[in-house]
């Protein structure tokens, strides 16, 4: 079988290639922004804007901190990007330092640990806030 890249120059294909790793980056934080977590950040301008509650939060919140929910986002937006830095060939650098690999792994794990709380979080402000309607 014949890849359709293999008479592509080889920056151009790299291009490409660095392309669609930020285009999966940037589709993937948004996913777990506005679908997963459930916060109005990606939302319309009069819901991002509600005075009902913090901007680009939702109004069901069970962390206190408000400050949580921002560096959450922040975190997860520069971490999505990482495990593309194992792919670009012209950061290759990373894996000859000792644990350089190893380090990205844990960001890795941290950023998953991280969206699992949120993410249950979430599914549970759903619950109980259906809940709570139903009982009204």
């Amino acid at each position: 079988m014949v890849s359709h890249l293999q008479n592509v120059p080889l920056p151009l294909a790299n291009h490409h290639r660095l392309f669609f790793l930020m285009l999966n980056s940037i589709y993937s934080f948004y996913w777990d922004v506005a679908k997963d977590w459930d916060l109005s950040l990606f939302s319309s301008t009069a819901e991002r804007n509600n005075p009902e509650y913090p901007w680009g939060l939702r109004r069901h919140r069970f962390f206190v901190n408000n400050g949580l929910y921002y560096a959450a986002i922040i975190i997860d937006f520069l971490l999505r990007f990482t495990w593309s830095i194992k792919l670009s060939p012209h950061l290759d650098h990373l894996n000859e330092i000792e644990g350089g690999i190893f380090l990205l792994e844990i960001l890795e794990v941290f950023r998953r640990w991280m969206w699992i709380f949120l993410r249950v979080e979430t599914e549970w402000g759903r619950r109980s806030s259906l809940s709570f309607a139903q009982l009204c």
